[in-house]
């Protein structure tokens, strides 16, 4: 999902996260606002055949937020220790 816009309000939300380069097992998770760190599974893109251990979805019910601006935090562990964070605003519709 992209963010910067709107992310509809239901139980069912989709973020995806692309860390490039982040190696295989590598872990990541992800929060909104101040809430619970909550783990992001690693998935594979449909529309592509290769299997890229530094992609990662969250499943979220943002049926839940104000509509409104959010921000999503994103982490990823690499196997030997690194951190990785991302953050970025989104708006839930109203």
């Amino acid at each position: 999902m992209g963010l910067g816009g709107r992310v509809p309000a239901k139980k069912d939300a989709v973020f995806t996260f692309n860390c490039y380069d982040a190696p295989n097992g590598s872990t990541a998770r992800a929060r909104i606002d101040e809430g619970p760190w909550q783990t992001m599974v690693h998935f594979k893109y449909k529309s592509s055949p290769i299997d890229k251990p530094h992609h990662w979805r969250l499943v979220t019910d943002t049926a839940k937020l104000s509509p409104g601006r959010h921000t999503i935090q994103a982490q990823v562990t690499w196997p030997d220790g690194t951190v990785v964070v991302e953050k970025e605003t989104f708006a839930v519709a109203e």
